[in-house]
């Protein structure tokens, strides 16, 4: 019975130098890959995106200008197509770097009805950086009706209508929300990014317990 207790003791021993060999090296390469791949798809650019929801009676496209001190010209625009349905769809647009002191929305480009509403500054990851009121909103050219319901600007043209569009003219709104601070980058990135770096921390924390634990076992002269 001693000899197989010593026997077991060895074995014991052997198995632990074993797992210490292979178990702590698996985990470290695991957490290099699982860091690596998951830091492959995080998005660290620091773009801003104005969007919105639109509605429109007719297909057509929509085009916003931003004026950054030289008024509104084609350099800088984005642009799109929307389909005329009962529903709202999302337009998102890069913002161009500089400050921009007024944005332009062009849309359906002859007569007709157009909706819009949640205005807001997003970062490239989704996360809101702040809303543009509607009533900011004013109309800009060839605009016959306009009001606010359900939350949603909506928009009359005159009758004969080429080129319609409104106008949101006010700088100071515009160049706070587009002064993104970087601490509220880091706080849109973390939340943005939450589940990829639970696994990354998940696996560190798996890790550190292995390691300590065999940090402790081996002391270890007991018998079995």
């Amino acid at each position: 019975i001693f000899r197989f207790t010593i026997e077991v003791r060895k074995l014991w021993k052997e198995s632990q130098k074993l797992i210490r060999k292979v178990l702590l090296p698996a985990l470290i390469v695991a957490s290099i890959v699982t860091s690596v791949e998951i830091a492959s798809k995080w998005n660290f650019n620091d773009e801003l995106v104005f969007a919105f929801d639109i509605k429109v009676s007719s297909s057509s496209g929509v085009k916003v200008y931003y004026d950054l001190g030289d008024g509104f010209n084609e350099k800088n625009t984005t642009a799109g197509n929307i389909r005329a349905e009962i529903f709202y769809q999302k337009i998102k647009n890069v913002l161009p770097k500089g400050d921009i002191k007024r944005l332009r929305i062009d849309t359906l480009g002859r007569a007709g009805t157009f909706s819009i509403r949640n205005m807001t500054i997003e970062d490239v990851q989704g996360a809101v950086v702040g809303q543009i009121p509607l009533t900011e909103l004013a109309a800009g050219n060839q605009i016959l009706h306009t009001a606010v319901s359900e939350n949603a600007w909506e928009s009359t043209t005159i009758a004969d209508a080429y080129d319609p569009y409104i106008i949101i003219d006010n700088s100071d709104l515009i160049q706070h929300l587009t002064r993104y601070s970087a601490i509220a980058k880091v706080e849109n990135f973390l939340s943005s990014h939450r589940d990829e770096l639970l696994k990354v921390f998940g696996t560190v924390f798996m890790i550190c317990l292995v390691a300590l634990y065999f940090k402790n076992r081996s002391g270890y002269s007991g018998s079995i």
